[in-house]
């Protein structure tokens, strides 16, 4: 929670001062927006830690432009406040979003995005834990439904099988099937 309070208050606090710098004023509904949209950037970033940077900054910034459609057509449409129009702007959509825009939330997005990558913290140390824990793609593994070391107690096979590209295997789970399957290998039945 704290660290949801803190990037809302830093996002809002920076947008609001970009738009100072920017425009010579703001409103406080676009320092919501900010805040608002910070919390989406981490949530991207802590959701797709393996993309890279380029492909976060991309989704970063489709967010950011939808965040500010939706609210643009709150505070300007329905509400009426008028607080910014892009309708002089080549290729806008109703005056609420267009590419200039996008282009800005794009590099923003993308210093955002790595600062957040490079300074996670636990999410950058459970990314690396389960690296860690993995079969590297190329590398064979073995699969099969054998329940010990001689192949299992029906003769089961077990076999090495190269993963694909892109795929990753954690190691370390037999524990958990053996203790899972304790009662099915001693019925012999199948059931568990």
């Amino acid at each position: 929670m704290r660290r949801k309070m803190v990037l809302f208050a830093v996002g809002g606090t920076g947008y609001s001062m970009l738009e100072i710098l920017y425009r010579g004023r703001t409103h406080w509904t676009m320092a919501v927006l900010g805040g608002l949209c910070l919390m989406l950037l981490a949530s991207i970033v802590r959701r797709r830690p393996h993309w890279p940077l380029w492909k976060l900054s991309a989704a970063g910034a489709a967010a950011v432009t939808l965040a500010e459609l939706a609210a643009g057509l709150l505070v300007n449409r329905i509400l009426g406040w008028g607080v910014w129009d892009y309708s002089a702007q080549p290729l806008n959509l109703w005056g609420q979003i267009c590419p200039r825009f996008s282009i800005y939330w794009l590099c923003l997005s993308y210093a955002a995005c790595g600062v957040m990558r490079r300074f996670g913290g636990a999410e950058r140390k459970k990314r690396r834990d389960f690296d860690a824990h993995a079969v590297p793609p190329g590398e064979a593994v073995e699969v099969g439904a054998g329940g010990g070391e001689q192949g299992g107690a029906r003769g089961d096979a077990v076999q090495k099988l190269p993963l694909r590209e892109g795929e990753r295997k954690v190691i370390g789970l037999e524990p958990l099937r053996a203790a899972l399957f304790q009662n099915r290998d001693r019925a012999g039945d199948g059931s568990l």
